[in-house]
């Protein structure tokens, strides 16, 4: 699994025989690094679960919208709630961890002249992910609610009346 480490490329981007100790890298940083290092086996996670939710969310809605009824209306919300509920923690630790980062290497970084700035683009797409899959629950939990198949009655009428 693929983890961003700024250290090791600040280490290979300074001068040879200039390493971060020389410059008295602080260590504050270092665990804001260690703990981006851990939440991200946990955002990986909850990720994998969301996109294989939000996909088999997908499929159940043709089955959905093409059988109709109220089981695959209910199937197909709770399906969209464990999207939304697995990408929504993924993007709460994302911004937590993004902003503890951010804010440890501003604070403790400007002695050696680093800084740090939020992307915005990345939080946008995940948080935007949350906001749809909750959408789709709410469009579920309505068809399961107000959703009633019209029942479809034959009245014959003829000479001797209806029947």
């Amino acid at each position: 699994m693929f983890h961003f480490d700024p250290t090791s490329v600040i280490q290979k981007e300074l001068k040879p025989g200039i390493n971060l100790t020389d410059l008295q890298w602080p260590s504050a940083i270092k665990d804001a690094v260690h703990a981006v290092k851990v939440a991200s086996r946990a955002m990986f996670v909850l990720y994998c679960i969301g996109v294989a939710a939000t996909g088999l969310a997908l499929l159940g809605a043709f089955v959905g919208v093409f059988s109709g009824g109220r089981i695959a209306a209910l199937a197909n919300n709770g399906l969209a709630l464990l999207a939304m509920m697995a990408v929504g923690i993924a993007s709460a630790i994302v911004s937590a961890i993004m902003s503890k980062v951010v804010n440890e290497v501003n604070k403790h970084g400007t002695d050696v002249g680093v800084s740090a700035s939020k992307g915005k683009t990345f939080l946008g797409m995940t948080w935007a992910a949350t906001g749809l899959m909750f959408v789709a629950a709410i469009a579920w939990i309505y068809e399961f609610v107000a959703f009633r198949r019209q029942q479809t009655s034959y009245v014959f009428e003829g000479k001797a009346g209806r029947y």
